[in-house]
């Protein structure tokens, strides 16, 4: 009853009922099998799945709103608005005062009194240097008229005197001839020879008052020219203090009270400064929402991996922070822009509070503006309409392939790295 056989026995012994169920046929097996790899054949090879990225995008409108900023630092001394009140171009919204007081009054005031004093004094300067080149270049004018008209006289009267001179020089040859044959006598030859002496020195005479004249009227020429010049630097001189003076007056008004205002058309969105209140240069004052009913866009970025694949009017989908899609589900929308050109590092730093991402330098960035189909979501039954900065995520949808594709991918991406180079 030890021997190894029996004790074997023993345990293998069934201690209770049992239902033994017949096994299921191998044909069942093979051919479940021939469905499921016939199933993951078909999947694999007609089956599609379209690669997509989510960004994160923050919602604009055109023109946005308009922020209202202190150009120095100062005192609000007047607050003319409120929220909600509605301004237009050029309305006054602070008067804000950045001068000092003493005993005598507002230093400002009082550098901007004696400043308008000089002005003044250059101005009536001026007058005067006006007035007075204007009767100098009169008397200068006046004169060489005088010896313009002598010119002229002196012109007719050496044009009529050589005309004579050439008359008596043709007689004095006829007396030359007629004495040779004795028809007059020596002295009537000697009053010919005179007379032609006498004519040729008046002929001279004019020639040196003609040049005289021109002289004259050269030298006024240059006197003119001369003065004009030196009234005009004169004047110009002046003109420069005084502009330098209005340059000082204008930034003495800047240093006193200055007003804001607004620098479009619109309602006053907040107001983040009450009156008394002390600011610094660069400091928010107000936000002005511009009166446009401009459509809501999403404003976002996209790396260069992913430009290729978009397209204008190309379909996305996005879900507002605001309405998780758990709750409210994602909303349609379209790709309306889409910028060629990198987004600079600035613009992205600016955008710190929608992505981080932005911040990665080993990659280009573009700008795409996606338009949502509606323009307000349904919360409770009652229409919330899109804000401008309102955050989002955009889901975006890129290359479309087969399933084996995808699977075949590393091998494509392997044979890259090996081919040769000008192998197509």
């Amino acid at each position: 009853m030890f021997r190894k056989e029996a004790i074997e026995y023993q345990r293998t012994q069934w201690e209770g009922k049992a239902i033994l169920l017949p096994g299921i046929p191998f044909y069942y097996i093979v051919l479940l099998c021939i469905l499921f790899i016939s199933a993951i054949t078909t999947f694999v090879v007609k089956g599609t799945y379209t690669r997509r990225v989510v960004v994160h995008g923050e919602i604009t409108t055109f023109p946005g709103p308009v922020n209202i900023y202190a150009s120095t630092q100062g005192t609000v001394v007047q607050k003319y608005i409120t929220e909600g009140d509605h301004v237009k171009k050029g309305d006054t919204l602070f008067l804000i005062h950045s001068g000092v007081s003493t005993q005598s009054g507002f230093v400002d005031e009082n550098k901007k009194r004696d400043i308008d004093l000089q002005i003044k004094s250059i101005s009536s300067m001026m007058t005067n240097l006006y007035s007075t080149k204007q009767s100098t270049l009169n008397s200068l004018s006046v004169q060489k008229q005088h010896y313009q008209s002598s010119f002229k006289v002196s012109s007719t009267l050496l044009t009529q005197a050589q005309q004579e001179l050439h008359q008596i020089e043709k007689n004095v040859s006829d007396y030359r001839a007629y004495q040779k044959k004795g028809l007059v006598t020596k002295d009537q030859m000697s009053s010919q020879s005179a007379l032609l002496y006498q004519q040729q020195s008046n002929v001279s005479d004019l020639v040196a008052r003609k040049s005289q004249d021109q002289v004259q009227v050269d030298t006024l020429n240059h006197q003119i020219q001369t003065q004009a010049s030196d009234y005009d630097q004169q004047i110009y001189q002046l003109e420069q203090q005084k502009y330098e003076l209005e340059k000082e007056k204008l930034n003495t008004e800047a240093e006193g009270n200055y007003v804001i205002k607004a620098t479009a058309d619109g309602a006053i969105d907040s107001v983040n400064t009450a009156q008394g209140k002390m600011l610094s240069a660069g400091d928010v004052l107000a936000r002005v929402q511009q009166s446009t009913h401009s459509p809501c866009y999403l404003e976002t970025w996209v790396s260069d991996e992913v430009l290729p694949y978009l397209t204008v009017g190309q379909q996305v989908n996005v879900s507002y922070d605001a309405f998780p899609y758990e709750k409210f589900g994602q909303f349609r929308a379209s790709i309306s822009a889409i910028s060629r050109l990198p987004a600079p590092k600035t613009e992205l730093q600016s955008k710190q509070t929608i992505a981080q991402e932005f911040y990665d330098d080993k990659k280009s960035w573009y700008k795409i503006m996606i338009k949502p189909e509606r323009q307000s979501v349904q919360v409770h039954g009652k229409p919330l309409v899109l804000g401008t900065g309102m955050k989002a995520q955009i889901t975006l949808f890129l290359e479309k392939r087969r399933v084996y594709e995808w699977l075949l991918s590393p091998f494509y991406e392997m044979k890259m790295s090996v081919m040769d180079v000008g192998n197509d």
